[in-house]
Order: C-alpha cells, then structure tokens, then sequence
C-alpha cells in the first residue's frame, strides 16, 4: 500500500468512528459521548433491568436551585471530560427538560432544569403574553421532560445509560410507586421513588408508536411493572455509577456551568442574532453631568436638619419595647425537638399531618426529615465512604493529581508539574 493510500485509509477511519460515535449518542447533540456505557434503546418485546443510584456533585441541578441542602465533600468526581465536587447525596434519576425546536436542534431548557435564564422561555412568555397561537407558535417552544438513568442488567451483567422522555417512564412509574395497600397494617403504602427504584426491577413492553408531527413509527413503552428483586447488585456496579448531570452537554468555566455562555448559545439559534450587550455605557455617563444642580440643596440643609431635632420624639416608641418583650417571658417554652402530634415522630413523620403547616417546630423537623432520608439513600445506595488517607500531593486547582493534568490553564506553570506528570505515567 502507498504512503497517499494509507493516508485516505487513515482518513476515512477516522470519518467512520466519527458517524460511530454519533450514533452512539443517538445523534442528540444536549447530551455528550457517553463513554465508557452505551446508551440503551427500548427494545421491541420485554425490556427488564435495575435502576443503579448515582452520586450527585454540585453541577446537579438540584444543588443549583438549593444549594443549602446540600453537604459539599473535598471529594471530586471526574465523568465524561468533566469534574466537580461530589455533595455528598445520590440520586435516581436525572430530570432535565429541553427545547426540541430550535432551528434543527434541541438544547437543554435553562430556565425549568436549572432555575436560570432561557431565552426561549423568555420569547414563550412574550409571545404567549401578546396573544400567539398555541398549537402553531407556542406548543413548539414549549420545553418538554426528559430523564437519565443508569441501568444494570443481571444477565448480561452489564450497565448502560438509558434516556426517556417522561411520557414513557416516570409518567407510568408514578402511579405505581404510590398506590397500593397493607392489610397487616391497615393503610395505604406510599413508597418514595428512590426507594421504588433502587429496591425492584423495573419492566415494560416496547411497542411502535405514531403520533401526529412525527416523520414514522417510533418505539414507546406500555405495561410499566415494579418487580421485586430477589437478588443482590454487586457493589462494583455501584462504586462505577457516574455523576449523570455530567452528561449534559452545556459549557463549563472554572467547574461550574457556564450559563451566561450558553445562553448566548440558546439566544443565537433561536434568534438567529448576537443577544445585545447588558451594559450601556451612555446612561453611566448622566448622572455625571447631573452633579452641579445637585449642588442647590446642599445650600439647603438647614432646612433639613430641623427634622433632626425632632428626633427625641421617634425615642418615645422605644419606651414601649418592653411591652413588646413580656410575650417572650411567657413562652413556655417547647422543645425544638419535640412533635406535637401525640405519638408522632419528630423529623421521620413531618408533613404526614395537616397540622404540621402551622406547627412551630415545622421548619427543624422539616430539616430532620431531609437529614433522616439523606442517611437512608446512602445505606440503600451501596456506597462505601473511602477511608481519608490523604494524598501527599494535591491539585491546587483542586483536581486530581496525577489524573487531570492539562486540564487546567495554569498546569504549565504549575511547581508540582514534573511530580503530577511522574503520577500520571504510573
């Protein structure tokens, strides 16, 4: 074979494993490669497996929009070209919301997922405001759920990354995790989808489906069943589960999201036009030429200091705060520990009755409940805490060392750079 012959052999490799590897993202371009898992596709017939709890770390969108729930952990969790901070939880599912209809892509919805910005809900609420038509304008800006799982199948004894869209799992999934009854205990059962999940196996049929606007028949699923699992998931399988927010195909600056970028991103799809820059240097300049008329009351501040003479009068009230004390004298006082429903348990039970609204205990029992089921997803996740040794040498950007070398812009620089790339060949 000639030297030009190889070259265009090399070449057209390299074409084919691209078009591979877009495939085996399903060509959806708001997630990115999944690498090392494939990504799983609704089979026609049976589809059975288990749902594998994952770690969360603070690019999940649920440290995002509260991140005082959370615990952040020096730990960091590496997964699909991106690393963050682990916060110390773990999650089912991963729910996520994109716009499906902009230009000929889809991008992840800011604003529902994420609690920030979106400049195509932003167009939505202004379109919807003026008076547009919903079945031809608005239903196509509409942004439409979506869900991550990670996957384990005991037969083949292999994980995968499944994504659905809500219709097709959660939607049908719901219903069964809260309905139900206990003879024994003569109630109703509410099992919590963590719960549901992470303890049964989850199985549906795959059937084709049409629906109008759509180019052919497309794989849905009916039949949801929650089988109880009789069998233990290895604990390999568990420590290997990756961070799945990290999937989300969205810019990152200095370990965090980097919104402002992307709504740019959003903004020029959908506008077809560069969003117009915040700040507006003319109106900086106003108050500037402003300055000397403010000169005129200046000459007028006697006037204003009579006011201040009056000020023994605003003393008077101050007199009266002991009055406003004496309540606090007579509070008896409760327990912030304590329920006040008898035989109720503080924390474990809050919100199981309808005086916990008015309860003035509701926000450290409310508090105790999310520290009570934080315990409980990392008993049932299987996870094992590492023992702290810590490392003799550490990232000071806080990567891992050894590990995310040239990662960051300052590596080069960096006076442990010849001990990180000694760490990174062993």
């Amino acid at each position: 074979m000639s030297r030009r012959e190889e070259i265009l052999a090399k070449m057209r490799a390299k074409k084919d494993q691209k078009e591979s590897e877009k495939e085996k993202v399903n060509s959806k371009p708001y997630l990115l490669k999944a690498d090392p898992w494939e990504m799983y596709s609704v089979q026609m017939g049976t589809n059975r497996f288990n749902v594998i709890p994952f770690p969360m770390t603070t690019l999940h969108p649920s440290f995002i929009k509260d991140k005082d729930d959370f615990e952040v952990s020096k730990e960091r969790k590496k997964f699909f070209g991106k690393s963050a901070k682990f916060v110390d939880d773990y999650d089912i599912f991963l729910e996520f919301y994109t716009h499906p209809n902009i230009g000929d892509e889809t991008f992840i919805c800011t604003k529902k997922t994420f609690d920030m910005p979106c400049p195509v809900c932003e167009d939505f609420q202004e379109l919807r405001r003026t008076g547009a038509d919903w079945k031809t304008v608005l239903s196509k800006l509409k942004f439409k759920p979506r869900e991550l799982y990670f996957i384990w199948f005991k037969k083949e004894k292999k994980s995968m990354i499944f994504e659905s869209s809500n219709h097709y799992m959660m939607k049908e999934l719901n219903p069964l995790l809260k309905g139900g009854y206990d003879e024994d205990e003569d109630e109703e059962v509410t099992i919590s989808v963590y719960e549901g999940l992470s303890e049964n196996i989850v199985s549906f049929q795959g059937v084709k489906k049409s629906f109008e606007g759509s180019d052919g028949d497309h794989t849905g699923s009916i039949g949801h069943k929650l089988d109880s699992r009789k069998y233990d998931i290895p604990e390999d399988v568990y420590e290997e589960a990756p961070a799945l927010e990290m999937l989300l195909n969205m810019p990152i600056k200095d370990g965090k999201w980097d919104f402002e970028k992307y709504y740019r991103i959003v903004y020029k799809a959908h506008f077809e036009e560069e969003p117009e820059p915040e700040n507006e240097e003319p109106e900086n300049e106003e108050p500037e030429n402003e300055e000397p008329e403010n000169e005129g009351p200046e000459n007028e501040e006697p006037e204003n200091e009579e006011p201040e003479n009056e000020e023994p009068e605003n003393e008077e009230p101050e007199n009266e705060e002991p009055e406003n004390e004496e309540p606090e004298n007579e509070e008896p006082e409760n327990d912030p520990n304590e329920c006040f429903i008898e035989d109720g348990i503080f924390g474990k039970e809050f919100g199981d009755y309808d005086e916990c609204e008015e309860c003035p205990n509701k926000k450290g029992c409310e508090k105790e409940k999310k520290k009570i089921e934080k315990e409980a997803k990392k008993k049932k996740s299987g996870k094992k805490k590492k023992s702290g040794k810590k490392k003799e040498k550490e990232c000071p950007e806080g990567g891992f060392f050894g590990k995310d070398l040239g990662d960051f812009e300052n590596c080069d620089e960096c006076n442990l750079f010849d001990d990180c790339y000694k760490a990174s060949e062993e």
